[in-house]
């Protein structure tokens, strides 16, 4: 079993194309009124609030830029024979803002005992700055992705843009217990080459 690992923070350029990143971005446009959003999530009527109840991986639009094998492929992940993903989108509106957190506090209880991989996927908007504890603002551009292990704090300050920044924000957990209910997750297994 392969474990994530406590500190781990690693970027890589052009995840997506811009292409792919107009083309997620115009998805979660279309069916952001039609798919679940959870319930005392703390984001009101929000892409994010989709987090507890639907994962985009899921989506039949998405789907085929087959973002699981993609993240197999990365160097971060070489080793991992499985990926057990949480997907959710972010928009923030001109005027919104995502507050510091993390997200190893947050996660169901039949997971508490495996310790887990954040990513971040900035998509688009004028306003391109995150904050991570461990490096401070960063800039980014549409398509680069942020690996980082489930204890780092970040945010995103208010944007300032003239336009709605997107983003697509994943949980990855090395391995699941067999027994459990998975819910919002989706399990994927490295494809043979």
């Amino acid at each position: 079993m392969v474990d994530a690992v406590e500190n781990t923070h690693i970027s890589y350029n052009e995840f997506f194309t811009q292409d792919e990143c107009d083309h997620i971005i115009s998805i979660f446009e279309r069916d952001k009124d039609s798919v679940p959003y959870g319930t005392d999530t703390g984001y009101d009527d929000t892409l994010t609030a989709t987090y507890s109840k639907y994962n985009w991986l899921s989506n039949p639009d998405i789907e085929p830029l087959n973002i699981p094998q993609r993240l197999f492929n990365l160097p971060f992940f070489k080793d991992w024979e499985h990926l057990i993903i949480q997907c959710w989108g972010n928009a923030l509106h001109t005027g919104e803002d995502l507050k510091q957190h993390y997200h190893g506090h947050e996660i169901e209880e039949q997971f508490r005992r495996f310790y887990f991989i954040n990513c971040n996927i900035f998509l688009g908007g004028e306003y391109n700055k995150t904050w991570y504890k461990d490096l401070d603002y960063v800039e980014n551009k549409p398509g680069d992705i942020h690996i980082f292990s489930c204890e780092l704090e970040h945010r995103v300050d208010t944007n300032t843009g003239r336009d709605t920044r997107y983003s697509m924000a994943l949980d990855i957990y090395p391995t699941y217990p067999k027994d459990e209910p998975l819910q919002r997750y989706r399990v994927f297994k490295r494809e043979s080459s």
